[in-house]
């Protein structure tokens, strides 16, 4: 896991330089996507009804990723990510936060979790491994309520792929922390299954959205023609670097801002990664930006991010502005396929 200790963000202002994909003239893929569909996937039951109260298909690891209620979607909104793990034996369960590097120490002990009124729900003392020597913190009730949106068969049984719901927490002034009291209730959900697929031109940002919640289903096509409006992180809407930067931003708990002395457009991130002591390998990782050159396939340069690494030579990559307006899919692709990137860029790694 790379997570380097320099991550500069200028606020430089806002230029053509930032238009997402390197340049005004975007970045364009040739060809088909390898192995994708050329619509948004069909809809395949859940059986939300046999998950939701199974405490065997329940258990498991999982990354909550929060999101304040009373916020409006925003780059303030989103926080870092919450690691957790249920654990069950016969009808009992109980849930652990554990370690995620992100600033959430992990929990020394578990409280109980259990099925009712339609979803899982735990109360409890918070309590960690690094604060008040290991005592409960008075005033420190952490609630979780959690319901299964999600599932798959895996080794021949139902088990839940995808929890959403809230977390509270409320602290108040202890004789190791000396803190003013307060509360904060947030929405959580785990990661959302991987929806392979293509959605070109402006269905693009409109499917990010319903998949993957990017906060600018009406983006512009500004590589088409349209207008370039900026996103939370000083980035075009629509453009490949919108999307790596909410991608960052909401899965891997890091904020990057475009601006002409920062990121900026997608041909210069690689050199801007190096020298802000960033790694930059030819390795690629869950969490890690996929990074082509400026070329007559990624005119302006072209990043996408790694969901998932089935092994060193085949990956899968979400991406947006592929087509230069503001296209949108999912795909594998493998060092066969002739697209493989050039680099990957190590911002924090999942």
């Amino acid at each position: 896991m790379r997570r380097p200790w320099l991550l500069v963000a200028v606020t430089a202002s806002l230029v053509a330089a930032l238009a997402g994909c390197g340049s005004q003239q975007g970045s364009q893929a040739a060809g088909q996507p390898t192995g994708t569909a050329s619509a948004g996937p069909k809809a395949s039951p859940t059986p939300t009804a046999i998950l939701e109260g199974l405490p065997s298909a329940i258990s498991g690891n999982y990354t909550l990723y929060r999101r304040l209620v009373s916020c409006v979607h925003s780059d303030s909104c989103a926080l870092n990510p919450m690691k957790i793990r249920i654990a069950c034996s016969g009808g009992t369960c109980t849930i652990i936060r554990t370690n995620n590097g992100l600033g959430f120490p992990p929990w020394d002990h578990a409280i109980p979790i259990v099925f009712e009124e339609g979803a899982w729900k735990a109360t409890g003392n918070e309590r960690n491994a690094y604060q008040c020597h290991h005592r409960p913190v008075p005033s420190g009730n952490v609630t979780f309520t959690l319901k299964v949106v999600s599932g798959a068969v895996v080794n021949g049984v139902w088990r839940t792929r995808q929890l959403a719901g809230t977390y509270g927490v409320a602290t108040g002034p202890t004789s190791c922390n000396n803190n003013t009291s307060s509360s904060a209730v947030e929405t959580v959900a785990s990661a959302p299954a991987l929806t392979m697929g293509q959605w070109p031109g402006t269905t693009g940002p409109a499917a990010a959205s319903t998949y993957y919640g990017y906060p600018f289903p009406d983006a512009s096509a500004c590589t088409d023609g349209g207008s370039c409006n900026a996103d939370y992180w000083r980035f075009f809407q629509g453009q490949c670097t919108s999307w790596v930067a909410y991608r960052l931003h909401e899965l891997n708990g890091v904020t990057i801002q475009g601006g002409a002395s920062s990121w900026s457009g997608a041909d210069h991130w690689a050199q801007y990664a190096r020298d802000h002591g960033i790694s930059v390998d030819t390795v690629p990782a869950v969490g890690s930006v996929a990074w082509w050159p400026n070329s007559k396939n990624h005119i302006g340069g072209h990043v996408a991010y790694v969901e998932k690494v089935n092994s060193p030579t085949s990956i899968v990559i979400s991406e947006m502005n592929y087509d230069n307006d503001n296209g949108f899919r999912v795909r594998p692709i493998t060092t066969a396929s002739g697209d493989w990137p050039a680099d990957f860029i190590h911002i924090a790694d999942m």
